[in-house]
């Protein structure tokens, strides 16, 4: 599947790829050996062991301008067949909609005869595609190889390696197949050590030479490592140019079944191990690391040695989903998911088994940070109005307040006390104590908690009355005079 940059970049393919010659029948014949995977779409969904769906729009190069969707909208399988249809409609920002699927993560080779059976829709706009890319880098650097491409309402069909170098692409296409693509055909690349050969119906119409010797492509190792598989039907773009008012929608692309078999050519490299990466970078068997629940998210994947293996694939697995996703193969450790200290062990397994990393991420749960809101003041235990007062008699007894951070579980509730009278006051630590017998003479005291940052107070106030003493009366003397009685006072 072509994937053209820019302007700049269309002109150098042009000049580098499609000057194609109609393609001579060849007698040489395809040595399949033994038949190492299959997907013969048998059942009634997609094999999801063997496949994973590209999803979303935009992020395809090439002005592409479908989305591409996962679930049964564009790809059934069903009666034998893998149908990916593209329709014209509004999804997610796009006019179109079509399937893409690959067996990234799944699915990997290195060497042997690839091979599908399809048959496929015609229109302006059109361009089904069963390639190949590369496990080892982001395309454009890790290469790519197109099995079948076709375009528009051609009879043709191309076949096409791709190296990237000097931010230029370098292409080998060199031949066209004709044929009427409408109908089942069997696409096959076969890949060997030294050579990549293109064939319709077992019949040879490309080579190119990827021998050490070879001076074909920038990169020499560059077809000598994994590659997965993708099938999709894309709807518009740089090459093809895009839909017009005739393009039969929906339109249909149908793959009967996909092989891939041992070939001559091929030497078997077996797995020696597997290694885990961190963010990228590998990390030792059995290691481990620690991070705080605040941390941002790890991720781990992994990969088989050595790097031309014919077998790379992998399993991931984990011990504590709480804090750890696997998506293909991939790992995301959350740490902002622990409600405690915990820890999660990421498990990498080769395909067959023989080779397991193990990673271990122990988690220190930090409490999330919960702001203040405001501070409230207790008398007696009991909450008070922020700007209350009460009036209290000298000769009634201590009353002690406190204060308390809002909300409940804010991160800090730290706060201080203070007071503005110490003669019937005091303040001890948290606590504040007003002694009403302490007073001479009416007077008040204001009680004022402040947050520890300042953002917040509160203060209530005493108001203490001293009553007045009652006058003395003079001592009274009573005496009679006669039958009368007197009083006399001093």
């Amino acid at each position: 599947m072509k994937k053209l940059i820019s302007i700049f970049t269309i002109c150098a393919v042009l000049a580098t790829m499609f000057v194609f010659t109609a393609a001579t029948p060849a007698s040489a014949e395809i040595t399949r050996r033994t038949l190492i995977w299959s997907d013969e779409f048998d059942g009634n969904s997609l094999n999801t062991s063997n496949w994973v769906y590209d999803v979303g729009y935009g992020q395809w190069g090439n002005n592409e301008l479908e989305y591409y969707r996962s679930g049964t909208n564009n790809i059934v399988v069903a009666n034998g067949e893998l149908a990916i249809t593209a329709k014209r409609e509004s999804y997610g920002g796009a006019s179109y909609t079509s399937g893409r699927i690959t067996t990234n993560n799944k699915r990997s080779f290195t060497y042997g005869t690839i091979e599908a059976r399809i048959k496929m829709p015609k229109g302006q706009g059109l361009w089904p595609a069963f390639w190949m890319l590369s496990n080892d880098a982001a395309w454009p650097n890790g290469g790519e190889l197109d099995i079948m491409e076709h375009i528009n309402s051609e009879n043709t069909v191309y076949g096409t390696a791709h190296d990237w170098n000097n931010d230029q692409l370098v292409s080998n296409g060199g031949a066209k197949y004709n044929l009427d693509v409408s109908q089942y055909h069997v696409y096959t690349i076969d890949w060997t050590e030294d050579y990549l050969k293109w064939y319709v119906d077992d019949v040879l119409y490309h080579t190119v030479d990827v021998s050490s010797q070879s001076s074909v492509f920038p990169h020499k190792d560059l077809f000598h490592k994994p590659y997965y598989i993708l099938l999709n039907l894309a709807v518009g773009g740089d090459w093809c140019g895009n839909p017009t008012s005739s393009t039969p929608f929906p339109s249909t692309m149908y793959v009967d079944y996909v092989r891939v078999y041992e070939n001559s050519g091929s030497s078997s490299i077996p797995a020696t191990g597997i290694t885990l990466k961190k963010n990228g970078t590998t990390v030792s068997n059995n290691s481990s690391t620690t991070v705080s629940s605040t941390a941002s998210a790890l991720t781990f994947t992994a990969d088989v040695l050595p790097a031309n293996a014919d077998n790379r694939n992998y399993t991931m697995t984990v011990s504590n989903p709480a804090v750890a996703t696997v998506s293909g193969g991939t790992v995301t450790v959350n740490p902002a998911n622990a409600t405690a200290n915990t820890n999660v062990v990421i498990t990498a397994t080769s395909q067959d088994g023989s080779f397991v990393a193990r990673h271990t991420v122990y988690i220190n749960y930090v409490a999330p940070y919960v702001p203040a809101t405001g501070i409230t003041l207790y008398k007696n235990g009991t909450a008070v109005p922020n700007g209350g007062s009460v009036t209290v008699s000298s000769d009634s007894g201590n009353i002690v307040f406190t204060a308390g951070v809002n909300p409940a579980n804010a991160t800090n509730k730290n706060y201080t006390l203070a007071i503005n009278n110490s003669s019937v006051a005091s303040v001890s630590g948290n606590t504040a104590t007003v002694v009403p017998s302490n007073a001479s003479e009416s007077t008040s005291v204001v009680i004022i908690a402040t947050s520890s940052d300042g953002s917040f107070r509160a203060f209530y106030t005493v108001n203490i009355d001293v009553p007045q003493p009652q006058p003395t009366l003079p001592e009274a003397y009573v005496f009679k005079i006669g039958n009368q009685s007197a009083y006399w006072t001093t």
